[in-house]
């Protein structure tokens, strides 16, 4: 828990960062953002739900290679891996087995990682929430 000003109004938020799901190459975090005094929940956009609205992938097999492409508004990350790198690779890039939430200078960051296989992943969706209207919604998305 914490406290900072995520909307910029000069009053600070209490800020919950559970764990709601944890195990062999999963772990699940949900956010819980107040407003003092009140304790009124604000919404903040799912970031599966922006993943699947701003991000497109696809895995290509090609002889020993596995090419891995994430499209990002447009802007294509391409991973080339040895298929001996995972024995089962998926046909798509998975989202939503580790999800992580982290505050950095009063910016809520959420971190999805790209998984390929059941236990193989290439990196992570990073997503940065900015206050639109009167909710956390997607201000930058980013394969890191």
């Amino acid at each position: 828990m914490l406290l900072t000003d995520v909307n910029k109004d000069d009053n600070k938020e209490l800020i919950a960062i559970l764990t709601t799901g944890t195990g062999s190459d999963h772990h699940i975090e949900n956010i819980h953002i107040l407003e003092l005094p009140n304790l009124k929940e604000m919404s903040i956009l799912n970031p599966i739900n922006i993943i699947n609205e701003n991000v497109t992938t696809k895995i290509i097999s090609k002889d020993d290679k596995v090419l891995i492409a994430i499209s990002i508004n447009n802007s294509i990350t391409e991973i080339v891996k040895d298929k001996s790198f995972t024995p089962l690779w998926f046909n798509n890039v998975a989202f939503g087995s580790e999800i992580h939430w982290r505050i950095y200078n009063d910016i809520i960051y959420a971190d999805v990682d790209a998984q390929v296989s059941p236990s193989g992943y290439v990196g992570t969706i990073e997503i940065e929430y900015e206050f639109k209207g009167d909710m956390l919604a997607l201000k930058k998305i980013r394969f890191i």
